[in-house]
Order: structure tokens, then C-alpha cells, then sequence
């Protein structure tokens, strides 16, 4: 760990450029500048602390916001989102939470979406092959937020029979990973086609619009590990800075400095904190979100 010498005054400071201590008599830092000590004001003001003030809310039937056709092919190793849903698993609910494009790529929220596995609450799904955290008599509280981290594990006992697949994390709790198929084949990891919040975009056409809010949705192109998504579902209390996990692609939902949100304010575009590029935009006035200050905390 690196340390700071520690003097009562500059008299007895090493005279030598670029020495630096902390001077008890002024309670500052000073630094030898060659000629003279330097002594470093203080503005007062800290270092920005992370914040995170702003979620997207869908209505159910027409918002959701998108990266385009042609986004940055994204080989999904991990996932990070929170979300609030306004209707209680088991209420009807079918919808997306994201699209990740193709046939049937993406985050789906709702019982009895899929075929091959019943009673989803929640499903990763992989155009044919899908992971679930299903089961009869499961529920999810409405309209409070949730945490949602999703992994590729290599080698897994407990899913697609002893495969590879995605493992599924709800308020940091490893929940499921049941395995299911339309087809032959043991499914594999998805590479994104066209990135969508708040719907299912299947070839250019949207459906299962997310009736909530969603907020700070990450993908990871590099392994994350059960403590990574630990420490983002962060005990409950709402996002954390996912800079040093380098996410392929980041949407925080109005908190990038580039975005421009207020309360209750329509959505027509969203940054990609990640530096990648890949914004999301709702061109049409209908289809727009709105921002809201209800936030994960």
C-alpha cells in the first residue's frame, strides 16, 4: 500500500524535487518544486461520488428503445439488469425485459413463454435453446426492483445435462438454469444481432413489450464470476459502477453524462456508457419511453 511521509513543517522536509509529505502545522500536502515547497490547496470539493438517478419506464404496448440493425456483434459471457415489473409473475405477463435480437434472443419475463419448459418466470433464451428459473408455485413480487445477473458457466451439473449454459442470479441468489429446446443441439453462448430495452425486436419486428422500469442493463463480453454479480446486485441497494468489468455494452438509462433526462420526460435516445458505441434511440414520439427518478436503492 502506498504511504505518505508525514512532517510537522517544511523545515524538516528533504529538499529534492518532487518530494511530497503531509505538513501536520498546515494540515496540507506540499511538494518541492525544485526552488520551493508547493503547498496544494484544497477546492473543497470531493471526488464525484457514482450516482445513479434515473430508470426507463415502459408502458406495456408501445415503448421500447433500440441499438439499430446493425449494432456491435456482442458474444454474451454475462448480463447485469435491474428491473421493476408493474404486473405480478403469473398475472398474464409475457413480455421481454431485452432483446438481444435473431429469432427469439433476449430476456424474457413471464410463466408459460416457451414451449420446452413450463411455468418461466424468467428465460434467457438463444433463438432454440433456452435457460429458465421455472417451476410451478414460483413468484416474483411487482412492483418492486429486482436484480437480474445472468453467466455462462463452461461446465455446469445442473443444467442442459451437465453442459455448458447460462446461469441465472435474482437478487443474488443463483435461481435457475433449467434447459430447454426446440431442436437438436445442446445450445450455445449468444452473439448479439439487434439490441432492444422494454421488448422482443425479431427481425425488425417488435412484440412482448416489459410493462415497468428497467434501469442500468449491461452485457459482458468477458467472463464474470459469481461474485461479480454478487457485487452489482450490491445487497439490494441499486447500481454500481461497472467501468472496471469493461461491459461490451452499457445502458444507464438517463445517468450518462451524454444523456438528457427529466422526470417524466420522453426518451428518444440513450448513450452506451461502455465506449462502444452502441446507443439506443425511439425516433417515434408514441414508442418513447419516459424517464423516471423511481430508481433501485
Amino acid at each position: 500500500m502506498a504511504t505518505v511521509d508525514v512532517i510537522a513543517n517544511r523545515s524538516s522536509g528533504t529538499e529534492a524535487l518532487g518530494k511530497a509529505y503531509f505538513e501536520t502545522d498546515t494540515n496540507s500536502f506540499i511538494v518541492y518544486n525544485g526552488s520551493g515547497w508547493v503547498q496544494l490547496q484544497s477546492d473543497g470539493v470531493g471526488a464525484a461520488a457514482f450516482s445513479n438517478e434515473y430508470s426507463l419506464e415502459f408502458d406495456g404496448a408501445n415503448h421500447y428503445i433500440d441499438a439499430g440493425s446493425s449494432p456491435s456483434a456482442l458474444t454474451v459471457e454475462g448480463m447485469s439488469v435491474w428491473f421493476k415489473s408493474d404486473l405480478a409473475y403469473g398475472s398474464g405477463v409475457q413480455s421481454f425485459l431485452i432483446g438481444l435480437g435473431g429469432s427469439d434472443q433476449g430476456i424474457a419475463f413471464g410463466g408459460d413463454f416457451f414451449g420446452p419448459v413450463p411455468n418461466e418466470v424468467i428465460t434467457v433464451c438463444n433463438n432454440n435453446h433456452l435457460w429458465s428459473y421455472a417451476g410451478s408455485g414460483l413468484s416474483l413480487t411487482a412492483d418492486t426492483w429486482h436484480h437480474l445477473g445472468v453467466r455462462w458457466e463452461s461446465s455446469n451439473s445442473s443444467t442442459n445435462s451437465g453442459n455448458a449454459g447460462y446461469d441465472i442470479y435474482l437478487d443474488g441468489t443463483k435461481v435457475g438454469n433449467t434447459f430447454g429446446t426446440y431442436s437438436s443441439g445442446i445450445g450455445s453462448k449468444i452473439t448479439t444481432q439487434r439490441l432492444t430495452a422494454g421488448a422482443r425486436n425479431r427481425n425488425g419486428s417488435v412484440s412482448f413489450q416489459f410493462n415497468g422500469k428497467i434501469d442500468d442493463f449491461a452485457i459482458f463480453t468477458s467472463s464474470v464470476s459469481e461474485n461479480d454479480l454478487l457485487a452489482m446486485y450490491n445487497s439490494g441497494s441499486g447500481p454500481i459502477d461497472l467501468e472496471s468489468y469493461t461491459p461490451g455494452l452499457w445502458w444507464r438509462m438517463g445517468d450518462d453524462g451524454n444523456d438528457s433526462p427529466t422526470n417524466g420526460g420522453s426518451v428518444s435516445g440513450i448513450q452506451d456508457s461502455s465506449g462502444n458505441g452502441n446507443h439506443a434511440t425511439q425516433s417515434t414520439a408514441s414508442y418513447q419511453p419516459t424517464f423516471s427518478t423511481d430508481v433501485p436503492a
